[in-house]
């Protein structure tokens, strides 16, 4: 190497040092920035720069170093593995959330609750069951009825209302979902037309990367790379961005829900694309948990609150109507309930009986006025096995348990998220201590370049100017 061609070398180790000192420098200063991933100066020996010619001489020691690029440190598997942890936990807590509130509707056990409204129910029947002619015990009946009544009404109308919620929360959550994308795709077009012109795409890829995040934190999305530095982004194996164009997602309810719950008069929530309204595999994310919720959680829980109501409304008029009132004559075959409302929403009292307490039929017909007998069978469903309050119960006692699971899932899944973004941070996220290493260390480069640069330009120095001078 000549030693004109050594200032090449000295410069390259200048400018390659000086350019991984502005980089660590970045780093640091995003060390708390959320998203960031670090960057690393990529070097390489510069390799001799040989014409083929007859005079040609090849450099025994190579030209210096040269900047390949710079690379951008992540982990694809681990990156990968934290969109579906979120995906994950996104909906595991939106369920468990449902189900929470849902437990909070029939607040249990309670004193004021219908499980002791109902027991109340069946109490008064025994007191009529004691004095048959006693109109206070009939009035009691009456009263507590219309509480258990009021109170299946307003469960019934508060599962219902925070369905309504919950539908409204997924549509507001589709549009949050289509406008992520939409910028997710513009970012792809940032970062493709960045790395096309030899700009630096890396800041625009961390954006358009805690997007991602996001995007899977509400749908449950993957992620595979595409051209020029982009990604396609997928929703149950179909594109929702491609390149730098997205698809737009919408909520729709296209026929009853059927099957058990048939009898809840909702309509089934799907999400479907906006383009030609085939339905997306939107099965993770919270949007996920949400379409579970409005199609399988509320719907089951209103199911069985109707199912209480109907087995209240039918065991008592079974009774009822095969007794008689305090007029043999007049007071016979009567509905205690209306058989119309035989759920929970459309549950109430007869206009048989309604402020009409003679006519609750405690005797059986032709016994006497003063017969108790179908009063205290009526009492007696209280510990019936079929009856509302055994339906009741196992109905709290499934949606304890399954609040309970749900909950646990939420933790553990809380637990392996946790620990998924946890070893995607430590490839991807900034060690002070690392960059303060790096620090050192190329500043010492930088500095050994710039001392041989002083080095070299001092021996040209004595070979120019004082060559011949010796001995003069």
């Amino acid at each position: 190497m000549s030693s004109f061609s050594s200032i090449n070398t000295a410069l390259s180790g200048l400018l390659s040092h000086r350019r991984a000192l502005d980089v660590i420098g970045h780093n640091i200063a995003n060390a708390s920035t959320e998203g960031f991933s670090r960057r690393r100066v990529e070097m390489s020996p510069a390799g001799n720069q040989v014409v083929p010619s007859m005079f040609a001489k090849a450099s025994a020691t190579g030209t210096g170093v040269k900047i390949d690029g710079i690379s951008r440190i992540r982990d694809e598997f681990l990156e990968s593995r934290a969109l579906r942890e979120h995906g994950n936990l996104g909906r595991l807590s939106t369920e468990a959330s449902t189900l929470g509130r849902l437990e909070l509707t029939v607040p249990e056990p309670s004193d004021v609750g219908l499980s002791a409204q109902l027991g109340d129910f069946y109490a008064a029947w025994d007191d009529v069951a004691n004095s048959p002619g006693d109109s206070a015990g009939r009035i009691a009946v009456l009263q507590q009825a219309s509480t258990v009544a009021s109170s299946l009404q307003r469960i019934s109308a508060d599962m219902r209302g925070m369905r309504s919620s919950s539908l409204s929360e997924a549509v507001t959550m589709v549009a949050e979902i289509n406008s992520t994308a939409a910028r997710i795709a513009e970012l792809n077009d940032g970062v493709a037309r960045a790395n096309a012109a030899g700009l630096d795409p890396h800041d625009l890829a961390d954006q358009r990367d805690r997007l991602i995040m996001s995007l899977s934190d509400l749908a449950g999305v993957e992620v595979r790379p595409s051209r020029f530095g982009s990604v396609d982004v997928t929703l149950g194996g179909t594109s929702l961005v491609r390149g730098s164009t997205s698809e737009q997602l919408k909520v729709a309810e296209p026929d009853p829900l059927g099957g058990a719950f048939v009898g809840t008069g909702l309509d089934r929530v799907e999400i479907q694309w906006a383009t030609d309204g085939y339905p997306a595999s939107a099965s993770g994310g919270k949007l996920g948990g949400l379409v579970r919720s409005l199609n399988e959680h509320i719907p089951r829980a209103l199911t069985e609150l109707d199912a209480v109501a109907g087995a209240l409304v039918v065991s008592v008029n079974a009774l009822h109507t095969a007794g008689q009132g305090l007029d043999a004559v007049a007071d016979v075959n009567l509905s205690f309930w209306d058989p119309t409302g035989t759920t929970a929403s459309t549950i109430r009292l007869s206009a048989d009986v309604v402020d009409q307490p003679s006519r609750i039929a405690a005797a059986s017909v032709g016994a006497g006025a003063l017969d108790a007998t179908v009063a205290q069978r009526i009492a007696a469903l209280h510990n019936s096995s079929t009856g509302a309050d055994a339906l009741y119960r196992d109905m709290i006692g499934r949606l304890a348990v399954e609040t309970q699971a749900a909950t646990r899932r939420v933790s553990i899944q809380g637990e392996v998220t946790y620990q998924a973004d946890d070893a995607r941070l430590s490839v991807s996220g900034v060690n002070l201590d690392e960059e303060l290493a790096s620090l050192i260390t190329t500043q010492r480069s930088y500095e050994a370049a710039a001392r041989l640069l002083t080095t070299i330009d001092q021996a040209l120095d004595t070979l120019i100017n004082r060559t011949g001078l010796v001995g003069r």
